[in-house]
Formats: C-alpha cells, sequence, structure tokens
C-alpha cells in the first residue's frame, strides 16, 4: 500500500515543478508591463493596397485570395475574430490579417506580427485562446 503522505508530497512536488515555469513567467510579463513594454513590442506590421470589387459580405474571402495570390502567409485560424481595427481581421495572436475599406473600391490589407515578449503579454492580458485563461 502506498503511504498517502509520500504520495501527495510528490504529486505536489511535480504540481510545482510544472506550474513553476508559469508563475515566472506571469511576472515577467507583468513587470515589464509595468514598465511600459506593451504587446506592441517588436511589431511588424506590412501594408497593402487593394483595388478590386468586393461584394458586401464577401470581405473575408477576398483576403484570403490576396494573401495566397501574393505569397504571403494565410493565418491558421480564418474565422473572423473581433479586434479594435475597423474591417474584417482573421488570425490568432501571433499573426493577424486585417482588411479595410478607403473608398467605394479601394481597401488596405494590414498583416501585423507580433515577437515572442508581445506574445507572452498578450497572455498574460488574457487575449490568447480559451485554454490559456485556465493559467
Amino acid at each position: 500500500m502506498i503511504n498517502k503522505n509520500k504520495l501527495f508530497r510528490q504529486v505536489h512536488i511535480y504540481l510545482s515543478l510544472f506550474f513553476l515555469p508559469c508563475t515566472l513567467l506571469f511576472a515577467l510579463t507583468g513587470i515589464a508591463y509595468i514598465f511600459g513594454i506593451n504587446q506592441d513590442v517588436g511589431l511588424k506590421v506590412e501594408q497593402y493596397q487593394l483595388s478590386k470589387v468586393i461584394e458586401s459580405g464577401k470581405e473575408r474571402e477576398a483576403l484570403i485570395e490576396f494573401l495566397k495570390t501574393n505569397g504571403l502567409k494565410v493565418p491558421s485560424n480564418t474565422d473572423i475574430i473581433k479586434s479594435k481595427d475597423k474591417g474584417i481581421t482573421i488570425g490568432g495572436t501571433h499573426y493577424s490579417a486585417n482588411i479595410t475599406q478607403n473608398s467605394t473600391n479601394e481597401y488596405n490589407i494590414t498583416l501585423k506580427t507580433r515577437s515572442l515578449l508581445g506574445d507572452m503579454i498578450m497572455l498574460h492580458k488574457d487575449k490568447g485562446a480559451w485554454y490559456f485563461s485556465v493559467l
């Protein structure tokens, strides 16, 4: 029979070793955020112009088609996400693509790629996937 105290001690050790890097990461990103480093540190922004007639509601498909035809990276998540940017945004916390309408047939496409520190600060602010909310 297993000693109950020994079992609980081992479980405690393994859990603390698992969560120690998470707590250090959370502390470091919090300190960085306090000192004014936000999620846009090391952000790479690429902007493109698109002159095309796009039907209302077909902006996402036009954005994906533009990315494919120009040899640009298509985000792994192509569902429309809510963001502060105007227009339609697809992607995730690390890489996202946005399309906004400037005039009748003029569209502005913006691609954003975050750095590792920017990604970690986004996770700290609970802007990542749902399974990171547990941490």
